[in-house]
């Protein structure tokens, strides 16, 4: 009995804190259902927060701070957010959004859970020496140049196969460890979040800027994995790019990523290059996944790279543009043989509808100072089913082909492609060609073409109208029908014959050799030059009249 007078006041007390906390909370909910909290007083805190949560690499700045209510709940707003790097700003957002730990703040601890910088103005620049310099907010903040990580360029150009795979692994495992490791800024917080952003982007390596509205990215860490979200609207319309990464360093770990509409132009800028020679409006799409060992190496690998509907135009007074209809393509990384497996190949442009499946295979790894007599990439393709070329125009026929092969060697140290075989036939066309391209110091291309028991108009048909225009103009004007019994045409280009030829100047005559026999067929040539006589001949197989060229 003793006890029980205790055990009431223990109940007095108990229900006193309950209804001191429940006052306080109600208190709390409507002072807060009138409009934001001030709690400016607290920035410093959170300030210190954020720095060790980035491990000291970054400090910042708040101008105020205070509670609204949100979506997520109570939220803590801050104001003149800015951060800063090495000395000088970097991002400078009018508002920001933090959801804390409550836990933690029950001890007394400030630990953000979620950051969401809103109506950020961010502005990059290209500087001309390849260095990246950033201004953000809208009192344009001081542009300094930033010490980003080069990459070796003399790395890509090495005769080791490998150093480029090096490269693109470190690449891959620097996305890992930062979408995955609790240690890192993006890891230790459970969303970081930009809505309504803006972004300048100039480039003056190559002259060029691009902006971008409604910019949108999130990072958010959930139980099974870390998912990403970027989006923007640009020159080329909206583009989204979505990531989902798993596990940790150490362990096993896994990557999926999906890219939407990118253009060719903003493709080139993230890579950091300018691409010449052609232009296009198709957008790209690339869907990728790769996984991780425990020691970092690659386990398996695949993906998918499309090309939308829109046009494609080299860069040559004489090339009509082609619309492209669906490109796609495959790929599958193959562990066990070493190989990187391409399926499907769907293209469908420029009148062609073809489906091809292959490989590409790397040289077999190294060690020591064992050298390869071959170091080059492998490539091989198959035409997966009978295909057909569609006419252009009314006085063009369908050209059907039933196989295809193409089997070429790349390598990049000595700056040569070399074609071993490629060979496609069908009812009305058997070609082959053999030869070798050498782009490393001094460009050049070497072929030989033979072609048995191919109509003269199928070959009208495939040969490209920007490829010597003047030959084909003469070749489709005077050889109007008739079947190639057998040709040989061999070439030997420099850069030098190359440009005359884009100028409609010819080559020199050592570069090109030609041997054939048109039967079944006419074609009229002016032999003036040989015979005197002033109008064109009339050659016709099978007659008198009939000639060898």
């Amino acid at each position: 009995r003793r006890g029980l007078p205790s055990r009431k006041l223990l109940l007095k007390v108990l229900a006193t804190v309950i209804f001191v906390v429940a006052l306080g909370i109600g208190s709390f909910f409507l002072f807060l259902s009138r409009g934001p909290i001030d709690l400016s007083w607290l920035a410093p805190e959170i300030v210190a927060s954020l720095y060790e949560l980035s491990g000291g690499k970054y400090a910042y700045k708040l101008a105020g701070a205070s509670i609204v209510n949100s979506e997520h709940g109570p939220t803590l707003s801050v104001d003149g957010l800015v951060i800063q790097s090495e000395g000088h700003s970097i991002i400078a957002a009018p508002r920001a959004q933090l959801s804390l730990n409550y836990a933690a703040l029950l001890m007394g601890k400030i630990v953000p859970r979620r950051l969401e910088v809103l109506d950020l103005n961010l502005n990059l620049v290209v500087l001309a020496d390849g260095a990246v310099a950033i201004s953000a907010g809208a009192e344009q903040l001081e542009t300094k140049a930033l010490n980003v990580p080069a990459i070796d360029v003399n790395a890509l150009k090495s005769s080791n196969h490998v150093a480029l795979l090096n490269i693109i692994a470190g690449a891959l495992q620097g996305v890992m460890d930062l979408a995955t490791d609790p240690a890192s800024v993006v890891g230790s917080l459970d969303r970081v979040g930009v809505l309504h952003g803006s972004l300048s982007i100039d480039d003056q390596t190559h002259d060029r800027k691009f902006n971008y509205s409604d910019v949108s990215l999130s990072l958010d860490k959930g139980t099974s994995g870390m998912l990403f979200s970027l989006g923007a609207t640009g020159p080329s319309g909206r583009w989204t790019a979505d990531a989902f990464a798993n596990g940790s360093p150490g362990k096993q770990r896994e990557f999926r990523a999906t890219i939407r509409d990118l253009s060719i132009d903003e493709i080139s800028l993230i890579g950091g290059f300018r691409l010449s020679g052609f232009d296009t409006d198709a957008p790209l799409s690339v869907d990728m996944n790769f996984t991780l060992a425990p020691n970092n190496s690659l386990l398996n690998a695949g993906g998918r790279l499309e090309v939308g509907k829109g046009y494609f135009r080299l860069d040559e007074p004489d090339h009509e543009p082609v619309m492209i209809q669906h490109i796609e393509l495959g790929l599958r990384w193959d562990n066990d043989q070493k190989k990187l497996q391409l399926s499907p190949i769907d293209f469908k442009a420029g009148g062609f509808d073809m489906a091809m499946s292959g490989f590409a295979q790397p040289p077999p790894e190294t060690s020591g100072d064992k050298v390869l007599s071959d170091d080059s990439w492998r490539i091989s393709l198959n035409l997966s089913k009978p295909s057909k070329v569609y006419p252009e125009r009314s006085t063009e026929e369908v050209v059907e082909v039933n196989e295809g092969r193409l089997d070429a060697r790349l390598n990049y140290g000595q700056g040569k492609i070399l074609f071993d075989k490629f060979a496609f036939s069908g009812p009305d066309i058997h070609a082959r060609l053999t030869g070798y391209l050498d782009f490393k110091e001094k460009f050049r291309i070497v072929y030989h073409l033979d072609a048995d028991n191919t109509r003269i108009k199928s070959i009208a048909r495939l040969w490209p109208t920007h490829v010597t225009p003047p030959v084909r103009v003469w070749f489709v004007e005077h050889v109007t029908s008739g079947i190639i019994k057998h040709a040989r045409l061999s070439g030997d280009f420099d850069a030098a014959a190359i440009t005359a030829m884009r100028y409609e100047r010819p080559p020199p005559d050592e570069s090109v050799q030609a041997d054939g026999e048109i039967i079944e067929g006419f074609a009229t040539i002016n032999e003036a030059a040989v015979t005197g006589e002033s109008a064109p001949v009339l050659r016709e197989a099978g007659t008198d009249k009939s000639g060898v060229i």
